[in-house]
């Protein structure tokens, strides 16, 4: 019975090799591996700061991401009657949420000079447009006390 099974094994390789689908699983497991070492890269990468600072962003990126997801789930009462299944997609859910942030905590550091500068100048402007109004409403009032 053991050789029957390992002959039809050896046959059905053979299949998979000679129609193409065996290359075609072979490429979607090799890109799917390629975007998991991009996810894992992306975790484990430095943020350029001090120690403290990159520890404290990691656990604060856990945290929120764990805690974003507890929220989500509990709002659409995720975990009741699910058991095991509700906790691998809770695990996940949150793992993929944390890379999220930390790309884009990891694009706010490399960028924090262009985004500094655009916050800048957008406090700039609002408040030499509150100016400009409160002189303008000063210049009107003082019109209509004269007349």
């Amino acid at each position: 019975m053991k050789d029957i099974k390992s002959a039809l094994g050896g046959i059905l390789v053979l299949i998979l090799i000679g129609t193409g689908i065996f290359s075609v699983l072979l490429k979607f497991t090799g890109e799917v591996m390629k975007f998991f070492l991009w996810l894992f890269t992306i975790s484990m990468a430095e943020f350029g700061i001090s120690q403290a600072g990159e520890i404290f962003v990691k656990v604060a990126t856990f945290a929120i991401s764990y805690i974003l997801v507890g929220l989500l789930f509990g709002l659409v009462d995720g975990f009741k009657g699910k058991g095991d299944a509700m906790s691998i997609a809770y695990f996940i859910t949150s793992t993929l949420l944390g890379f999220g942030l930390s790309v884009i905590i990891m694009f706010l550091e490399s960028n924090i000079v262009v985004i500094s500068w655009i916050i800048l100048g957008i406090v700039i402007t609002i408040l030499f447009t509150i100016g400009l109004i409160l002189l303008l409403k000063q210049k009107k009032s003082k019109n209509t006390q004269e007349v």
